[in-house]
């Protein structure tokens, strides 16, 4: 069996599949869905960092007391 080497450059660019695969009113949906997804995403990462913060804090302050 014999092995046929390819070049990464002979593949296309994923963006390229992307515009090719999809017409432009399910790219624009699928642009969409990702933003709301990310804000989603890094809304609840902010929340928990926040938590962390606030609990820190109160740990401070409550050791602090002792």
């Amino acid at each position: 069996m014999q092995a046929t080497a390819t070049s990464h450059h002979d593949e296309p660019h994923a963006s390229e599949v992307w515009l090719h695969a999809f017409g432009e009113s399910d790219r624009q949906e699928q642009l969409h869905e990702d933003a709301v997804a990310w804000r989603n995403v890094t809304g609840l990462l902010f929340g928990v960092v926040a938590i962390g913060l606030v609990i820190a804090i109160l740990a401070v302050w409550i050791s602090a007391k002792i």
